[in-house]
């Protein structure tokens, strides 16, 4: 009998089948009958959980008798599935054999449930006909007694779920009984009232833990979508989508919210309310992934029909997103029609959530053209109604706009801490995007602070986040920010690379610079531009603008290897190379560093040429991977080719 207890399956048995009943114990009486049914069931975990969980109702003795019963009728049935396949189908079988009515019938009903579901969804999606609301609690907890449900806690709450397998089992018997259509409208609608319950709360102070409960329920709202396109009910897609966008963009799901979106209104024309608010909908996902002809379709369309229809908040959510539009695009007289238009409508709502938002682009069209004093006044009144509604988001969005303006008036530390403030908030909601973009302006205020490890990270943080959530203006922004830390440490050619590769996006997406970040960028290129001959240069920069984005990438964060030098090591770096320039070494490279290069051309390996050189292997390996970033390669044969068309050996 000790020996028994050795094998997986039958340590598993005796587990779950104590959990059932904590009486439960091996025995010299019921080893023979234990090991036969972990024989049978040939240790597989599912089917010795549901045959355990029967202990409190069955001896093991009679679970190996019924087992063998359940066989014999699966050999009456399919004999082309496989031996295990018919193990566990049997085990099934059995375990729902032995549930009564009501147990099968709740059962049956919570296969249509994907990724989990919580009591109350089950109350609204499984009672009715022959099922009482109040019994619907002792049901699921028969089920999970019986191992055909699992349960977790989270967050203080329980979560139940069907293992794919049961579940699937259990989709094929609601087949069976005809009851598909039925249970999939219930659970249809409970997702339908799920978005339109969670629309305003994903704008309120509670927004993190809707965040949370969408994101949870996400599989459960897909499944719900899925089915209405089925059915050809594109304005349900429409409801839901329109309801839980924010969760979408928030949360990284652009294309996918967008998909949904653009699939429900290609299937439904007629001009209503709910299509405006589709179209807003769909716009600004387009919007936020770059997507700037086809947003303005949609928000075009969006506003015409908020005006036909006279919904006043439609109209000044349209004019609103049009006026992000005009100002990602570098129209800011536009951009500032747009704002002026939609604050009175907003006023008049009293919607301060969206009035924080507008007040934050008006005051950065006002940076643009060129009022600094009031574009902080305007960026200080959105954050202040921020906080006063205590909307995170808002909140976060608003910090983030005015730290703008007051890094362009120099107060560096003041922009930090705001931006820290945002960077907490956004991280805490999981809002991947705004991460990047305020990531991307502590990338920033580092640079201005000679901090170059800390722009790097930041930078590299925000390139990573823009790179799940698919948002081509902020990768080429990231680009931007880590082509001038290589111009700061001695990688020249990979920042011109890198700028090239950043200006090659921003023709395609039609998303200029704005007029600040422009004067920044043109100071970093001309330090850049210090560093190598014209021509060299010129070639580096076209090199980047041939690029794919996907080599962008790779060459941006090769900058993390690069060898960070001091604020006063780059004075020196600068001084030396505007005014006596080593024309046969353009590149940066330390005296030792053209030795090590002059060895690797020569086809030694690291240990050889720290031999020669009288250096640890790992120093070697630190200047072959200085050198490397240097010349913007990333291969031996690459920097033996480069080294000898600059003749630096």
């Amino acid at each position: 009998m000790e020996g028994l207890v050795k094998y997986e399956a039958v340590h598993l048995f005796i587990e779950r089948a104590a959990s059932a009943l904590p009486i439960f114990r091996l025995t010299q009486e019921n080893a023979p009958a234990l090991a036969q049914v972990c024989r049978r069931l040939d240790g597989m975990p599912l089917a010795i959980e549901l045959a355990a969980a029967r202990v409190r109702v069955l001896s093991v003795e009679q679970i190996a008798t019924r087992l063998d019963d359940s066989y014999r009728l699966l050999a009456g049935g399919s004999r082309t599935a496989l031996p295990r396949q018919q193990t566990l189908q049997a085990t099934i079988d059995w375990s729902y054999n032995l549930l009564s009515e009501k147990e099968q019938t709740v059962f049956r009903r919570l296969s249509v449930f994907a990724g989990g579901f919580t009591l109350e969804a089950v109350e609204v999606v499984c009672a009715g006909e022959s099922i009482e609301e109040n019994e619907i609690l002792d049901l699921l907890s028969h089920l999970l007694d019986k191992s055909l449900v699992q349960m977790e806690e989270r967050s203080g709450e329980a979560r139940y779920r069907l293992l794919e397998t049961i579940r699937q089992y259990g989709q094929d018997k609601l087949q069976q009984i005809g009851e598909v259509a039925l249970v999939r409208l219930r659970h249809r609608d409970w997702c339908v009232d799920l978005a339109e319950r969670a629309e305003p709360e994903l704008l309120s102070a509670e927004q993190g833990i809707w965040f949370d409960r969408l994101e949870t329920e996400h599989d459960n709202l897909r499944t719900a979508l899925r089915w209405a396109l089925e059915r050809g009910e594109a304005e349900t897609v429409a409801r839901i989508g329109a309801s839980v966008w924010h969760f979408w963009q928030f949360r990284g799901y652009l294309s996918e919210g967008r998909r949904w979106l653009e699939v429900a209104l290609a299937a439904f024309s007629e001009r209503t309310a709910l299509r405006a608010k589709a179209l807003l909908a769909a716009g600004l996902l387009a919007f936020y992934q770059d997507d700037y002809v086809r947003a303005n379709v949609l928000l075009e369309e969006s506003l015409e029909l908020s005006r036909t229809h006279s919904e006043r908040q439609g109209i000044a959510y349209a004019l609103n997103a049009l006026g992000s539009l005009a100002q990602k695009t570098g129209d800011y007289e536009r951009a500032t029609t747009f704002y002026e238009e939609s604050l009175p409508l907003l006023r008049e709502l009293g919607d301060q959530r969206v009035m924080a938002f507008t007040l934050s682009g008006f005051g950065l069209a006002m940076l643009y053209q060129g009022d600094n004093e009031r574009a902080a006044l305007i960026c200080g009144e959105s954050l202040a109604l921020s906080r006063e509604r205590g909307d995170p988001q808002s909140i976060a969005g608003s910090l983030t706009s005015l730290a703008i303006p007051l890094l362009e008036g120099g107060d560096h530390e003041r922009a930090r801490t705001l931006c820290e403030e945002s960077l907490t908030m956004r991280q805490q909601l999981g809002d991947k995007g705004g991460s990047a973009h305020t990531l991307a302006i502590l990338g920033r205020i580092a640079m201005q602070q000679s901090d170059y490890e800390r722009a790097t990270t930041c930078y590299e943080k925000s390139l990573t986040l823009r790179q799940e959530t698919g948002e081509k203006e902020g990768i080429a922004t990231a680009l931007e920010g880590l082509a001038a830390v290589a111009g700061v440490g001695g990688q020249p050619l990979n920042a011109a690379r890198l700028y090239g590769s950043a200006e090659s996006l921003r023709d395609t997406l039609g998303a200029p610079l704005t007029p600040t970040d422009r004067s920044y960028y043109e100071q970093t290129v001309a330090a850049i531009r210090a560093q190598l001959d014209e021509a060299l240069f010129a070639r580096a920069w076209a090199e980047g603008r041939a690029m794919t984005l996907e080599q962008a990438i790779a060459a941006a964060k090769q900058v993390k290897a690069a060898e960070h030098i001091t604020p006063a090591k780059v004075r020196t770096h600068v001084e030396t190379s505007s005014t006596s320039p080593s024309r046969g070494n353009p590149f940066g490279l330390t005296s030792r560093e053209i030795d090590v290069l002059r060895l690797l051309t020569q086809g030694l390996t690291y240990a050889q040429i720290a031999e020669q050189l009288i250096i640890s292997p790992r120093t070697a390996d630190a200047h072959l991977r200085s050198i490397y970033g240097k010349l913007g390669v990333t291969s031996r044969s690459t920097a033996t080719r480069y080294a000898i068309e600059h003749k630096l050996v």
